[in-house]
């Protein structure tokens, strides 16, 4: 099933839905919902049908290295991923939730490098939030380069 992906990374939780593409009417449809808490120390991470149906509710494993070597976000939304493909759900696109999109960002706009590079001269405006909603986009493109990805601005809505 193809689905859409929405992330709010935050400084110790990822918030997420998924919203399944209907082909036939090209109607989408929100399918699960959850989030990813205590991501540094021990994540846990919720997933909830629509409807509010728990279908996972565990800690993660953390790993050896977890806490030095590898990235706790990056290894969080990868658990999620796999969860989704083991659940025949194939994410096509993204979108995330940016704190700030400065003078140049004021709507939504498809994330690129260019982007990303000027969305992170941002962070002294926002420094609890701005490089953690980054990490999403970023840790995506790692596995799906050609993936599309939004951000969609906080700020947007005070312009």
């Amino acid at each position: 099933m193809a689905a859409i992906l929405t992330l709010n990374s935050g400084s110790g939780t990822i918030k997420f839905s998924v919203f399944a593409i209907n082909a036939a009417d090209n109607k989408i449809t929100r399918i699960y919902f959850g989030l990813v808490d205590n991501i540094i120390h021990k994540p846990h991470v919720k997933i909830k049908t629509d409807d509010g149906i728990v279908v996972l509710d565990n800690n993660l494993a953390v790993l050896p290295a977890f806490h030095t070597a590898s990235n706790p976000y990056e290894f969080a939304i990868n658990e999620l991923l796999d969860w989704l493909q083991q659940n025949n759900i194939n994410i096509v696109a993204a979108g995330h939730r940016i704190a700030h999109g400065g003078t140049k960002c004021r709507k939504s706009v498809i994330i690129n490098d260019e982007v990303i590079s000027y969305l992170e001269t941002l962070e002294p405006l926002a420094p609890l939030h701005q490089h953690y909603n980054l990490e999403g986009s970023k840790i995506l493109k790692k596995s799906f380069p050609n993936m599309l990805q939004v951000a969609c601005f906080d700020t947007s809505f005070h312009v």
